[in-house]
């Protein structure tokens, strides 16, 4: 089974082969559970889930796809299989990563580690562990997203194309 941390744009993932006891105790965590698909993420930059990779066509269960991901942010279309089975929960999910995290320990560099484990924190508070308590009483899910883009101003700097249209650039 591969494994491949959806991480980087633009560069390599990094991935590692599960043995195959690692592999047996792995998808025991999806025992009666539907997957999402490697196609429904949220399509942003850095941490994306981790892709699981079947090496051989008997390696997964039946119910399970040949390819499908765990974490990471997914679409407003979840794109669980459709399957008599519950999907994983946030916590089953960000617990399956951490674990996949420490068998990678060799193929992923500290620091990438580290962003990831981050992030997962992160995601598991939600964004409203961040803001103040008397935005958080009266939020509606419409404003949280506009908080969301608020909150990485750093990365939607206003529109200048006169940076790019340069040679040197």
């Amino acid at each position: 089974m591969i494994i491949t941390l959806d991480v980087f744009s633009g560069r390599t993932n990094p991935s590692w082969k599960l043995s195959e006891k690692d592999a047996k105790s792995f998808l025991e965590r999806f025992t009666n559970k539907s997957v999402t698909t490697t196609t429904h993420v949220d399509n942003v930059l850095g941490y994306r889930g981790i892709i699981v990779s079947a090496t051989s066509d008997n390696q997964l269960p039946e119910a399970l796809p040949p390819e499908f991901r765990v974490g990471g942010i997914t679409t407003g279309d979840p794109g669980v299989q459709e399957s008599k089975y519950a999907a994983l929960t946030a916590e089953e999910a960000d617990d399956a990563v951490n674990w996949l995290l420490t068998k990678g320990r060799h193929a992923v560099d500290e620091a990438v580690l580290a962003y990831v484990s981050d992030t997962i924190q992160t995601q598991s508070r939600g964004i409203t562990d961040t803001l103040p308590t008397e935005i958080q009483e009266d939020i509606t899910e419409k404003e949280l997203s506009k908080a969301q883009v608020a909150a990485c101003v750093i990365q939607n700097p206003p529109y200048n194309p006169a940076f790019w249209n340069n040679p040197t650039v």
